[in-house]
Parts: structure tokens; C-alpha cells; sequence
């Protein structure tokens, strides 16, 4: 994509290459409806809830392990210290 100035200062900035982006896919129907395609892809796979709860359950599971770990090792650490 090409680079456009910025019409105030001149410089190529993110906006305004995010204008052009933006411009650009509303002039372009079928590269529209492909990336509205991609986009509805992308969402059912990495966003549906099952995969999110499954995914929770994942980091919830590892928390708790760490933590039943973390508890046994301190108290274990803290049963030497009073000795």
C-alpha cells in the first residue's frame, strides 16, 4: 500500500495510512467480503465459548496446581525455619 501524507504536516503517518487502508477495502467489494469471511472464521474458532471456558479451565487448573504446590513447599520451608 501506498504510503500517503499526512495533509496538514506532510509526514506519512499511522493515520493516514489507516484512512487509506480504510478507503481502499470500502472501494474494494470482493476483497471486503473476503476479509468479512476471514474475519467471521477467526471468530467462531478462536471465540466461541466452549473454547473460552476450555481455555479458562486450563489457566484456572495450572493457578491452582501452582498454588497447592507453592503451599506445601512453603509450609514445608517454614516447619525448617522454626527448628
Amino acid at each position: 500500500m501506498k504510503r500517503k501524507a499526512c495533509q496538514t504536516c506532510g509526514a506519512n503517518s499511522p493515520s493516514s495510512e489507516l484512512r487509506a487502508a480504510i478507503l481502499e477495502i470500502l472501494g474494494n467489494d470482493p476483497k471486503r467480503a473476503e476479509m468479512s469471511a476471514n474475519c467471521r472464521r477467526i471468530a467462531l474458532a478462536e471465540y466461541d465459548l466452549s473454547v473460552q471456558a476450555s481455555r479458562y479451565m486450563e489457566v484456572y487448573t495450572g493457578m491452582s496446581r501452582r498454588g497447592a504446590s507453592m503451599s506445601v513447599n512453603g509450609a514445608a520451608a517454614h516447619r525448617g525455619a522454626s527448628k
